[in-house]
C-alpha cells in the first residue's frame, strides 16, 4: 500500500493543516529552537501525529519531543555527535528511543545515544523508509 493511503486509512490522516505555521514556529522558539521553513511545511500536516507503521511507531508531539530534548541540554551534544553547527528536533520514532532531529539543511537524522541513521533530506521519503522497515 502507498504510504499516504496507508496515513489516510490507517492513522485517519488527511492531509490538511492541523496548526498554523505561526503557533508551530511560536512553539519552537519559546524553546530556544528555530526550525527550518521545510521542517514547518511538514510538520504543520503532522503536528501531534502518532503512526503506527507495521515495525515502528512514529511521534510528532512537538512539546513532548522538545520537553525530552531541551536546548541548553541536548544542543551541543547532538551537534557533536552529528558535526554539524546546529540540529532541531521535530519526533521520535522505536518507542521514543530515538529522536528525529534536522541540521539547517533539512539533512533529516535518527539518534539514539552515539548511535545515528541518515535519512536524507526529504520528510516523505524519512515516512517511507520507516514504513518500509
Amino acid at each position: 500500500m502507498e504510504l499516504k493511503q496507508y496515513l489516510k486509512t490507517n492513522c485517519h490522516w488527511e492531509n490538511r493543516v492541523i496548526i498554523s505555521p505561526n503557533e508551530l514556529m511560536a512553539i519552537y522558539t519559546k524553546a530556544n529552537y528555530q526550525p527550518t521553513s521545510k521542517l514547518i511545511d511538514f510538520l504543520i500536516y503532522f503536528y501531534n501525529m502518532e503512526i503506527q507503521f507495521p515495525n515502528v511507531d512514529v511521534h510528532f508531539n512537538t512539546k513532548k519531543v522538545l520537553k525530552r530534548t531541551p536546548y541548553y541540554l541536548r544542543f551541543e551534544e547532538y551537534c557533536d555527535l552529528l558535526h554539524v553547527p546546529y540540529v532541531c528536533p521535530f519526533g521520535e520514532y522505536d518507542h521514543g528511543y530515538m529522536v528525529l532531529l534536522i541540521d539547517k539543511r533539512d539533512n533529516i537524522y535518527g539518534v539514539m545515544d552515539d548511535y545515528v541513521e541518515h535519512f536524507g533530506n526529504d520528510y516523505f521519503k524519512m515516512l517511507n523508509q520507516l514504513y518500509s522497515l
